[in-house]
């Protein structure tokens, strides 16, 4: 449950992180798996959280 926080939907296809969450939210609930939804922990571009 620790790395939960860290399964992002790639940024470019919501509006913001907060509907990429709840995207990944509903897609756990359904037990779907795309291999593009995750994104763990290390990001290779800086957010605006880090700025």
């Amino acid at each position: 449950m620790a790395n939960e926080r860290y399964y992002l939907v790639q940024a470019e296809a919501y509006s913001n992180e907060q509907n990429a969450l709840q995207q990944v939210e509903a897609i756990k609930k359904f037990g779907i798996e795309y291999p593009f939804i995750y994104i763990v922990c290390k990001r290779q571009t800086t957010t605006e959280e880090e700025l």
